[in-house]
């Protein structure tokens, strides 16, 4: 018997909680339909006000049609004043003729850009084509065409033959200045004897404009490295040794270097101790 009792009680237990969880279930529900009708009237409500809305700006769009405004019009905007035209008479696509330095010819051309006191022209001297910019006002710059374009190129045919020759005997007399002066470099060379490491002379100072006592100190075919004294400065250059406008040996010294005897120690050039005419005021020492 009292195990059935138990038993019982706790059968009424679970059943007790099992209506309870129902209880809970229905009571969830409920408050989720509330929530949702709640929600469903909030809608409605919305939609009938967006209605309401739309009727009365219809009536109201209805009656700004019906009846004429009574704002005033807004004043027409004046329109702005062109930009004046520049003083120079030049516009674009006019033909006209371009001062060529170079050719020393006026060559056809035509307006592209123009500007207050400048224009952009093209031209042509029937080879090729180019573009500045010149003074529209200056008359040596750029005028009216004086004659047809194609006579215009007809004659520059003749100045641009003329040019080439000249700038063709132009480098033929250079070429053969050079080659003159390597002919006469390489005589002078065949007669002398390269100057030894350590020898004394002169070499031409361009900058100074005079010349500098010197020794040799490295010495490569026709070239020498020279040390010098100038201001105060040592310094070192390379000379053509066979060349008297560069440099002159011992016993070729010019009369304007006085001349002292000094000691070379040994540096890295390799030479030894030895005896070097100099300038008297420089007490050069290498």
């Amino acid at each position: 018997m009292v195990v059935q009792s138990a038993y019982d009680e706790e059968k009424k237990e679970t059943e007790s909680r099992k209506a309870a969880l129902e209880a809970k279930k229905d009571a969830k529900k409920g408050a989720k339909e509330a929530k949702e009708a709640k929600l469903a009237a909030a809608q409605a409500k919305k939609e009938q006000a967006g209605a309401a809305s739309a009727a009365a700006m219809d009536a109201m769009d209805a009656t700004e049609q019906a009846e004429p405004s009574a704002q005033e019009p807004e004043p027409e905007q004046e329109p702005e004043p062109e930009p004046a035209a520049p003083q120079h008479g030049w516009q674009v696509g006019a033909k006209v003729e371009v001062w060529s330095r170079s050719l020393s010819s006026w060559l056809p051309g035509e307006v592209l850009e123009v500007d207050d006191d400048e224009i952009n022209v093209t031209y042509t001297d029937g080879a090729q084509k180019g573009t500045k910019w010149v003074d529209a006002h200056d008359p040596a710059s750029v005028r009216k065409p004086e004659r047809p374009a194609e006579e215009a190129l007809a004659a520059l045919k003749g100045v641009r033959e003329v040019a080439a020759a000249k700038a063709k005997e132009r480098r033929a007399a250079e070429e053969k200045e050079w080659a003159d002066g390597l002919a006469q470099q390489k005589a002078r060379s065949a007669k002398k004897t390269a100057p030894k490491v350590g020898s004394k002379g002169s070499c031409f100072s361009r900058s100074a404009g005079q010349w500098l006592a010197c020794v040799v100190v490295a010495v490569g075919g026709d070239e020498a490295r020279v040390k010098y004294k100038l201001q105060g400065q040592v310094g070192e250059k390379y000379v053509y040794w066979a060349d008297v406008e560069e440099f002159k040996p011992s016993g070729s010294t010019a009369a304007s270097v006085v001349t002292t005897t000094i000691e070379l120690t040994k540096g890295s050039a390799g030479y030894g101790p030895i005896t070097a005419t100099l300038c008297a005021c420089c007490s050069i020492t290498f």
